[in-house]
């Protein structure tokens, strides 16, 4: 901790030497959310058979031709999507889609990757997609080959998720550590993951620059050392837009038959996607496999509870101010895909899905969260409660959604419960009861983590990292 000249206390700089007791905290803040995350997403990467996933299939070949030279493929004539050819051990038959669309098949019918009688290409329609995403996690491929390779690209692709993740964590917990180096890679890696990366960029620091306020902008932009960042970033942005707009990665143009409203006007599109809004939310928040397996309505309810405590505690115990942020980080959830859809639906119809705007729902409860944080205090006795409340409802949602999850590629939607003992069907790694148990033990240590740290954060000055007493409740007289 440094001081300034008059002996107030202040953060450490990201380039200051801490003492040996705070790196260990600053790393244990980093490991223990790390492990967490990945576990939980290594256990949905083994849970979920190969390519059950919308456009798993063309991803995937897509990185297994990358890694091996081939960027972007070539066009056959007859052929509609850009074709990559697979090494032998890859061998693709459209029979491993047998289950998908069809809540009732379980997986067992769908044939490995690499079986006998499939075919030595695939025409993918991510063919020309940005390299940056494919390079980072088709590596495995290299090292694997039939199923084991889909299984070690989710590994590869769950550990950089969980990386960033857990660095978002620390940086929550521990403040602004670090901060510009986490910001430009998640950046980088943001504006380079699809083709509307740069404008989710965009969206996202607009959001950040609204929440903020003037002070934190300028300060931004009077920096020196903030150009360095920022130039990456640009590099990283300029470097995908451009591939965009040169390696032929633009959506051409679709049949009638594709996707609804094809050839449609913007204000067709925008009315469309308007009215799918509360569609758009349930598939962001848990429409399983290739849209066919929806959840219970009483399963949503535990996510569902978790997110409107925190959206309304955001709207009614904050200042005005606040309150006009977060409805315009509402409203652009809502508006976004809207104009996104209205722009593109002439030339390829509704392909809008709720996955896809993920980020600006996500992006409501972070500036809920961060709104409280900074101008609540009034209910900051809550704040441990709430998190530890909020976090086993989101994990107990988890929980149901990933066993839901497992007994449709088991047994299939419509069988009975009882054959998942009696007469499974299909089987993913390690099996389904070692997995279902590890989700839970995962799902319990999210729920220690996340009320840890909201405790920890709660109880401690935001300005020395000192703990402080616990606070108490509104009206409750303090302590001499």
């Amino acid at each position: 901790m440094t001081r300034t000249p008059d002996g107030t206390p202040v953060r450490d700089s990201p380039g200051s030497e801490p003492g040996r007791p705070h790196r260990l905290r600053s790393a244990a803040w980093f490991l223990a959310p790390f492990a967490v995350f990945s576990l939980l997403g290594l256990l949905w990467a083994l849970g979920s058979p190969v390519f059950s996933v919308p456009d798993e299939n063309a991803h995937a070949t897509k990185a297994i031709a990358q890694v091996r030279g081939q960027v972007v493929g070539y066009t056959l004539p007859d052929v509609r999507h850009i074709v990559v050819d697979l090494p032998p051990g890859y061998e693709y038959s459209p029979e491993m889609l047998c289950f998908t669309t069809h809540s009732e098949t379980p997986a067992s019918c769908a044939p490995a990757l690499g079986d006998p009688g499939g075919q030595d290409w695939f025409n993918t329609w991510v063919g020309a997609y940005n390299p940056v995403y494919y390079a980072l996690v088709g590596w495995p491929s290299l090292l694997f080959d039939g199923n084991a390779s889909v299984y070690a690209m989710r590994v590869a692709s769950v550990l950089l998720g969980a990386a960033l993740l857990a660095w978002a964590f620390q940086a929550a917990v521990l403040g602004r550590r670090a901060l510009w180096a986490g910001v430009t890679v998640a950046a980088v890696v943001l504006v380079n993951a699809r083709a509307l990366g740069p404008l989710w960029l965009v969206i996202i620091v607009g959001a950040c620059f609204l929440a903020s306020g003037w002070g934190p902008v300028k300060a931004l932009f009077t920096t020196g050392a903030s150009y360095v960042w920022l130039a990456i970033i640009a590099a990283g942005g300029l470097f995908s837009v451009g591939w965009t707009l040169t390696g032929g990665s633009l959506s051409g143009q679709a049949d009638a038959a594709d996707a609804p409203l094809v050839g449609g006007t913007f204000l067709q599109g925008f009315l469309h996607t308007i009215r799918g809004t509360n569609d758009y939310m349930h598939q962001a928040i848990g429409f399983f496999g290739w849209m066919d397996a929806p959840l219970p309505v009483w399963a949503y309810w535990f996510f569902i509870a978790a997110f409107a405590v925190l959206v309304v505690l955001a709207a009614t115990a904050t200042r005005r101010r606040s309150v006009l942020v977060l409805a315009a980080v509402v409203l652009a959830a809502i508006v976004v895909p809207a104009v996104v859809q209205g722009a593109s639906v002439n030339q390829t119809g509704i392909i809008w899905q709720g996955r896809y705007a993920l980020f600006l729902y996500l992006g409501i409860a972070i500036i809920a969260g961060w709104l409280l944080s900074r101008d609540a205090a009034r209910i900051d006795f809550l704040a441990p409660r709430i998190t530890w409340v909020g976090a086993a409802l989101i994990a107990a949602y988890g929980v149901i959604a990933y066993a839901l999850v497992m007994v449709r590629y088991v047994i299939g939607g419509e069988a009975s419960l009882g054959e998942m003992v009696s007469a499974p069907q299909w089987q993913p790694p390690l099996g389904w009861p070692a997995l279902t148990v590890g989700y839970l033990l995962a799902s319990l240590a999210l729920v220690a983590l996340v009320g840890v740290a909201g405790t920890v954060v709660a109880r401690r000055d935001p300005l020395t990292d000192a703990p402080v007493a616990a606070p108490a409740a509104e009206g409750t007289p303090a302590r001499g």
